[in-house]
């Protein structure tokens, strides 16, 4: 009996920053691009798959532009954990222009006795950022300062 073997593309990899921690994200589409940088920087703070979803919260950013609306993106999420404790495990991108995003979350408030921290982050940054849309799908990196 042959096996089919289904090979799940790479969501992100960590990619190492002086005193900083920075992403490489993939994704196959423009908004899965989104969704994945979103894990990746949850999986920055601490482990995703300790998140539940216990709630869905819709957040809408606005930029003038693809890069400045990722950095934006990751700053509210980031702005979310820091000032609301809400942490979010999945993503749903419901719409995104070069000018607009709108994407549900799901997850839970965060309980220090169940989500360790990892990294402390305060804010993505533009340093070194790229957003490129590549044969086959599109490719972001980011640099966080911690």
């Amino acid at each position: 009996m042959n096996e089919v073997s289904t090979i799940r593309p790479k969501k992100f990899e960590y990619l190492e920053h002086t005193g900083d921690i920075g992403l490489k994200i993939y994704g196959t589409t423009l908004p899965e691009l989104f969704a994945n940088a979103a894990e990746g920087f949850t999986s920055i703070i601490t482990e995703v798959e300790k998140i539940e979803p216990k709630f869905r919260n819709q957040i809408v950013v606005e930029a003038n532009g693809l890069e400045e609306l990722m950095i934006r993106w990751l700053n509210q999420i980031n702005y979310l954990f820091e000032v609301e404790g809400k942490l979010f495990a999945k993503w749903e991108v419901c719409s995104l222009n070069k000018n607009r995003l709108s994407a549900l979350g799901e997850g839970e408030d965060f309980d220090d006795q169940k989500h360790p921290i990892l990294h402390e982050v305060k804010a993505a940054t533009y340093h070194q950022l790229k957003l490129e849309k590549r044969k086959d799908g599109w490719f972001a990196q980011v640099i966080f300062d911690l």
